[in-house]
């Protein structure tokens, strides 16, 4: 045997017997009940109900990620609990410290991340990732853009500054880019704290703003008010996925598995019976 695999049979043996690690995540074995997963507000992902102070647990949440977690209660029999992230941030990671979601997830203060997290590949040095849930790309929305502007070249001909989400994968990219257009963005790019303030401001601002915003938020945006317009094709392709700590792994009474085999196998199986798509046609109505 390798010296590399046998010190991955170690660590996992070591897991499932008990050992002290402080990523150790206790689920989907038949000891467990409850599953900490952290989140960000971000509609129509998670978003609070109407009178949310007055509930608790997981009925103050709704979206698409609450209505997943019940499906994924379903088919993994165990049960999920939602917390918000503590700094409200996704996720960044510097020579092995991340914040966010993801450094949560790494320092085994949660179990789970689920949120349109992209799976990048600084995210995938630092946590696993379980196969694409959703997938889409980053696009441009605008307010009411006038007839000849179709493209991002045209809103760069005409004026327009750019704003991205400060925290993300969005801006990384583009300040990582070495696609022309892609530069002549980043060169012209306004942070802003979160994708719901960029949009406000795309909203209400006498400038001329398009918000940097990956396609699912901007369809649902855009069907939130009809005065707002994606414009161009997506610039990337990106999926998002379950984050989780590395190598983690659990007996069950079908054997041993990794974590992320069992999560890709609730995901195939709402691709498969169709759940995934049932979820975004309600949570991104085509209302304009």
């Amino acid at each position: 045997m390798l010296i590399a695999d046998k010190k991955m049979w170690q660590q996992l043996m070591c897991l499932i017997v008990s050992c002290n690690y402080n990523n150790k995540l206790h689920i989907l074995s038949d000891r467990l009940d409850d599953v900490h997963v952290t989140t960000v507000l971000n509609p129509p992902f998670v978003a609070l109900k109407p009178n949310s102070e007055k509930m608790i647990g997981n009925d103050k949440y709704e979206g698409f990620v609450p209505d997943m977690l019940k499906k994924l209660t379903q088919i993994l029999g165990v049960n999920f609990s939602i917390n918000l992230v503590k700094d409200g941030k996704y996720g960044k990671c510097n020579h092995g410290n991340c914040t966010g979601m993801i450094g949560e997830v790494k320092r085994g203060k949660a179990d789970l991340a689920i949120a349109d997290i992209t799976i990048s590949p600084l995210r995938v040095l630092n946590v696993d990732f379980s196969q694409p849930f959703m997938t889409g790309g980053i696009t441009t929305l605008v307010k009411n853009p006038e007839p000849n502007i179709r493209t991002v070249e045209d809103l760069i001909a005409n004026g327009y500054r750019f704003l991205s989400y400060c925290c993300g994968s969005t801006e990384r990219f583009f300040r990582t880019s070495k696609v022309s257009l892609h530069e002549r963005i980043a060169n012209n790019l306004v942070k802003v704290d979160s994708n719901s303030e960029g949009v406000d401001r795309v909203l209400n601002s006498d400038e001329k703003l398009a918000m940097l915003i990956e396609e699912s938020s901007a369809k649902w945006h855009a069907s939130q008010d009809c005065s707002l317009k994606v414009v161009g094709e997506s610039m990337n392709s990106v999926g998002y996925g379950i984050g989780m700590a590395k190598g983690i792994a659990v007996k069950t009474a079908e054997g041993v598995f990794e974590v992320r085999t069992l999560i890709d196998h609730a995901i195939l199986q709402m691709k498969y019976d169709s759940t995934l798509e049932l979820l975004e046609s309600k949570w991104w109505p085509k209302k304009c």
